[in-house]
């Protein structure tokens, strides 16, 4: 999960940074840089919060949901909705910030949601909606 992810990276921080030793400019400013990093990843850790997919509403499209969509060139793509941590390291993995998880959340199987873009609006047909 997500949270997991985050405390993950927490610890390697730190130990990358006890390891930094000297009082040389570049080591400080490197350990100044991973301080930074750690203060951001704290604060995004006491934000968390740990979205349990069994409590929703399991026809709509919400947070854990992994939805199959067909795009408006007939082509079919199935992803999971998830936090923004965990998008970055999975391929089929979208963040719920992102426009096609703002597009799609709360349609249920064979609604049709519009995907708003620079390019111009694309309908997304809704085929299937999972939680695991």
């Amino acid at each position: 999960n997500g949270l997991a992810a985050l405390r993950d990276e927490k610890g390697a921080l730190e130990t990358e940074r006890r390891a930094l030793e000297g009082d040389a400019a570049e080591t400080v400013r490197q350990r100044d840089i991973l301080t930074g990093r750690l203060r951001d990843l704290v604060e995004r850790i006491a934000r968390a919060q740990v979205v349990d997919p069994k409590a929703v509403d399991r026809e709509d499209v919400r947070f854990g949901a992994t939805v199959t969509l067909r795009r408006s060139d007939g082509s079919e793509q199935t992803l999971q909705i998830v936090g923004v941590d965990e998008a970055a390291v999975r391929d089929d993995a979208v963040a719920f910030t992102s426009p096609v998880a703002r597009a799609v959340h709360g349609k249920r199987s064979g609604e049709t949601a519009t995907l708003r873009s620079p390019r111009g609006n694309e309908p997304l047909d809704v085929l299937s909606v999972v939680y695991d």
